[in-house]
């Protein structure tokens, strides 16, 4: 008996992790080519997101500052080297780009570039070190002593209630101390990925880097009343957007400054992934201890690695229970699947169930999976998992003259992923020009980028012109000629 694997499609959600009580509750939702939707039919909710301000200025939960923590890895060590790396490789690009997004995203862009190529830009390993000791007074000493400034602990609201109250935690500052193990390891794990990031061999000696630490001078803060502090979202959005005069002239200097840098002397740099699952990049290193010192501001309980490490990446534990009773379920359904010449199986839809479990209550629920959803033209029905296929060195002449046969209908437009080949509103001689040449020219001229000498086949979808709307009809895969 065989059995054609390729006919079945299945996935395991998992929506809630287990608790203490180990609670967990599994779905298995089951795909089934030509019966039923696929993966991109439907999408899960989004996922809660921490409101801006509450990363920023007021956590009060761990999961705040292991959030904080994690985007202070990417503005730190990936963002800032992909920016500097595109800058520098286009320039007239990334200034094309600069004028899509919103003022105080431009100031940000290019504030975060001229740190990273000049400001930031260490010599040597023992820089690295020093600009990792300068980073924890600002984010633990300077950042909190300027909110304290602004919102002082003892502040009364104009409603009459204090400031520091409820979900908002009063904090304290941090003064550095070389000898506690996190204050160490958050200046020791910096140091080492910012010396990864320009291409410099770190020291990894403690005794040096203490030796080095002593000698870094720390500048005197001062707060200032002008610094604005987002307390709700609505503020948080405001700032990002960084409309205003002063917006205008910050933007301006900015500007000036990028246009006199040096950029023939830069070289790349390396921007870091972040990996979780490393325990020699000292990636965890740094998310714990950033995050575990923003805790100790604002008398958090610290997190282990562990624990952050799960919450940083995300991780899902699963029960060995659980798992094995999802198996079990999967494989009735692929019972059902089953047909003695390998093809695939004529079983009606209804016979297939998506399982949901909680073996903590327990519950075990069936229900039916959603059938794929039906389209026509010209009387021809057909679903997502239909396509039409055609092969041989075409022209898009040829290609558009093919596709109207087919369908018995005008062409309106045509795309390849998210490029678009024809549209009748195009330019005349821009559609005249590429109309001799092949699809695979065509595509390539669109994108900018050539095709893969592994790419097998192309997909195009076109659109067509109805009796009164717009016409779809299955999506075509042109195979390549050297295939």
């Amino acid at each position: 008996m065989l059995v054609d694997m390729s006919t079945v499609v299945v996935s395991t959600t998992v929506f809630l992790s287990w608790s203490l009580e180990r609670k967990v509750r599994r779905a298995t939702r089951r795909l089934y080519p030509y019966l039923t939707e696929s993966y991109g039919s439907s999408s899960d909710p989004p996922e809660t997101e921490i409101p801006m301000c509450t990363l920023k200025n007021f956590p009060h939960q761990i999961h705040h500052t292991i959030q904080w923590a994690r985007d202070r890895f990417e503005g730190l060590f990936s963002n800032p080297a992909e920016l500097a790396n595109s800058f520098l490789e286009d320039q007239r690009g990334f200034h094309k780009r600069l004028k899509t997004v919103a003022i105080g995203q431009q100031i940000e862009m290019i504030a975060a570039l001229t740190k990273a190529l000049i400001e930031d830009r260490p010599t040597d390993a023992s820089d690295c070190i020093k600009w990792a000791r300068l980073l924890f007074e600002e984010y633990y000493q300077n950042t909190i002593a300027q909110l304290l400034y602004s919102f002082p602990a003892d502040q009364i609201t104009s409603q009459g209630v204090k400031f520091w109250s409820g979900a908002k935690r009063c904090p304290h500052v941090l003064k550095f101390d070389a000898s506690k193990e996190e204050h160490f390891m958050f200046v020791y794990a910096a140091s080492i990925l910012q010396c990864e990031q320009y291409a410099i061999e770190p020291i990894a000696d403690k005794a040096e880097i203490l030796k080095i630490l002593e000698g870094v001078d720390i500048p005197e803060f001062k707060p200032s009343a002008s610094v604005k502090i987002a307390v709700t979202e609505a503020e948080a959005k405001e700032a990002a957007e960084g409309e205003g005069d002063d917006a205008e002239q910050t933007l301006d200097e900015l500007l000036i400054k990028l246009a006199k840098m040096p950029t023939a002397d830069f070289k790349p740099l390396v921007a870091i992934d972040f990996e979780k699952d490393d325990d020699t990049n000292h990636h965890m290193e740094f998310v714990t201890a950033a995050s575990n010192l923003r805790a100790e501001n604002y008398d958090i309980e610290h997190a282990d690695v562990m624990k952050t490490k799960q919450i940083a990446g995300r991780i899902i534990p699963a029960l060995a229970t659980t798992t094995t009773c999802v198996a079990g379920l999967v494989c009735l359904e692929l019972y059902k699947m089953i047909d003695i010449d390998g093809k695939l199986p004529t079983v009606q839809i209804s016979r297939f169930k998506n399982s949901f479990i909680n073996l903590a209550l327990p519950f075990f629920g069936m229900s039916e999976p959603v059938g794929a959803p039906e389209k026509e033209y010209n009387h021809i029905k057909f679903t997502l998992w239909d396509r039409l296929e055609i092969s041989g060195n075409m022209t898009l002449r040829d290609f558009i003259r093919w596709i109207e046969k087919k369908s018995k209908m005008n062409i309106s437009m045509l795309s390849s992923g998210v490029s678009l080949i024809y549209a009748f509103f195009m330019p005349r001689h821009k559609v005249e020009g590429r109309m001799d040449k092949t699809l695979k020219e065509v595509v390539e001229e669109v994108t900018s980028r050539p095709i893969p000498p592994h790419t097998r086949g192309l997909v195009f979808e076109a659109t067509m012109d109805g009796e009164l709307d717009t016409v779809e009809i299955p999506y075509i895969r042109y195979a390549l000629p050297h295939c």
